[in-house]
Parts: C-alpha cells; structure tokens; sequence
C-alpha cells in the first residue's frame, strides 16, 4: 500500500504541475480589465436557458501567444458540469486549436477577478489579438 502511494505521490504529483501540454512556461495571474473577451457557453437539457460567461484576453508574450482568463462559477451541478466540459474543451483562433481550456479558473463576479495566464506553444503572429475566437467542446453528462 505505501509503495503505491509512493508511486502515485512521485508519478502524479509532477504531472498535474503542467497547466496543459499546449503550454510553455509558468502559469501566471492578471486581474480583469475591459480588454478581455466574452464569450457565453449556453446549456441545453437540465439547464436550458442558462449560460456560463468565459472571459478571455490574448496577448503577445515574446514570441508566443499568451491566453489569460476565467469563467464565472455556478453552483452545484452545473458547476460540476462547466468544470467537466472546460477539462476538455479547446480554444479556437480562426479554426485553428490553440490551447485547452482547463487551465481557466471559477471567479465569483468580475469585480477583483484574477484571470489565469499561459503561453501557448502558437507563434505570436500580427491581427491574431482581432481573429474570431471560439470554445469548441463535445458533449458532458453528470450522474448523481
């Protein structure tokens, strides 16, 4: 039993310090301004008519693309599911995947929100601060 927690501890406990594997560098914080994104995830089934607001802001970090943000948390079971489906989720620039999504945290509000930053493995390139942005995500069910 030791020796597996031993390996779990020394297996585990590396892999989850990495935000995701489309990322470079440390994670870093930034507190929300108005320069930031808003996109809206709109439920369907249990929680038709409900939207989880996703804030998002690009930025140019040397040579890569730096994405910061957040989401405003729910409670419950769709919290459950928001967290779910942003663990698998990608963000989109024109089509093209960029980074996953799990690295956004739950904020209460947007007054005092600290977004979440990374850098992409996506070269820095101009007029990609102004190209469409999307969340692309499959299908989420909760049992409880």
């Amino acid at each position: 039993m030791v020796c597996r927690l031993c390996l779990l501890l020394c297996v585990g406990v590396p892999i989850a310090a990495c935000a995701t594997p489309d990322t470079i560098g440390e994670v870093t914080h930034r507190p929300y301004d108005k320069d930031f994104d808003k996109l809206s995830l709109s439920w369907a089934g249990t929680f038709k008519g409900a939207a989880t607001d996703i804030y998002i802001k690009r930025l140019q970090n040397g040579k890569n693309l730096q994405i910061c943000g957040f989401y405003i948390g729910s409670t419950g079971m769709q919290e459950d599911l928001t967290a779910k489906w942003l663990a698998q989720a990608k963000i989109t620039l024109s089509g093209e995947e960029i980074v996953s999504t799990s690295f956004l945290p739950p904020v209460s509000s947007l007054r005092n929100a600290i977004a979440t930053c990374v850098i992409t493995t996506t070269p820095y390139r101009p007029g990609m601060i102004n190209e469409k942005m999307r969340i692309r995500g499959g299908n989420v069910r909760g049992s409880y």
